[in-house]
């Protein structure tokens, strides 16, 4: 099954092929001319920073309202 435990204020969940297999595809952005390589979010999941090796670019994203 899945664990979720609480370190500090922040959920933490197992990233399970179970529960990789239940996620939704949630908005897609156009804006990148190359394959993004890497995603990190911030602490609080509001923001969204996309790189690209390829053309070497970084995209900043509001993960809540999808917008670049």
């Amino acid at each position: 099954g899945t664990t979720t435990t609480l370190q500090g204020a922040v959920p933490v969940m197992e990233l399970t092929d179970e529960v990789i297999g239940g996620f939704k595809l949630a908005k897609v952005f156009h804006d990148c001319s190359s394959p993004v390589t890497d995603l990190e979010f911030s602490a609080d999941g509001e923001s969204c920073l996309a790189a690209s090796s390829k053309d070497e670019s970084i995209h900043l994203y509001d993960a809540i309202l999808g917008k670049y």
